[in-house]
């Protein structure tokens, strides 16, 4: 850049160094637009060259305000509508985001740039027929140029049951889990049991013919005695 507060701005960032000005300014602005120009143009195959800086505004969507939409965290705009922050500030290229918002009937929407100065993206007309409140989702992605898009809007029909439905699969999964935890349980229990039983007959075995042999001494020295009185 030619810029002397950015000249200076920069070398204060890096302690003092100087910066090079061997390359052409002109020559690196031409190359960078031929570059973006090639990348946006549907003639043109390059490999996808990924932007090193980040968006610097952020995109949000916007509705006309009326009781047909409901969107939580969203908020007026003083100009009829209503606008809900999809991006934030510096989000960079490459990323993607699901809103989720009540609607009834035909949605108009729009993406704007929110800063100090306010640029349209687009608008889209999502049709969706029902004259009830319904869950609906719009995938919103910003590509590797930048670029918006609304890549698919969708009515969650039966969102509630399908969560129901699987609420109850993972209650009545660990449910199982702790059933057969419980049984392993009994199951060790039990055969700690047996091999403290099987451990225990030899001793109480060997203890009961060693009271035998015992016994019988004992028995035979009191018929001497009597025998001999």
């Amino acid at each position: 850049s030619r810029v002397p507060w950015l000249q200076r701005t920069i070398r204060e960032a890096f302690e003092g160094r100087e910066l090079s000005t061997t390359l052409n300014a002109d020559e690196a602005v031409a190359r960078g637009c031929a570059w973006q120009a090639a990348m946006l143009s549907p003639s043109v195959r390059l490999a996808e060259i990924p932007l090193k800086e980040s968006g610097s505004q952020a995109v949000a969507i916007e509705w006309p305000d009326s009781e047909a939409v409901e969107a939580e965290g969203s908020e007026p705009t003083g100009s009829g509508r209503r606008r809900l922050v999809v991006f934030e500030a510096q989000a960079g290229p490459r990323v993607e985001a699901e809103v989720s918002l009540r609607c009834r009937g035909p949605l108009e929407v729009s993406a704007v740039h929110v800063g100090e100065e306010e640029t349209m993206l687009g608008s889209w007309k999502l049709d969706f027929p029902s004259k009830e409140m319904q869950d609906v989702e719009i995938q919103c992605s910003v590509d590797i140029n930048g670029i918006f898009s609304i890549g698919k809007a969708a009515v969650c029909a039966g969102k509630e049951a399908a969560e129901a439905e699987a609420k109850a699969a993972a209650a009545a999964a660990a449910a199982a889990a702790e059933a057969a935890k419980a049984k392993e349980e009994e199951e060790a229990k039990a055969k700690q049991q047996q091999q403290e039983e099987a451990e225990a007959k030899p001793k109480a075995e060997a203890e009961e013919a060693e009271g035998e042999a015992e016994a019988k001494p004992s028995e035979g020295e009191g018929k001497g005695e009597g025998e001999g009185e």
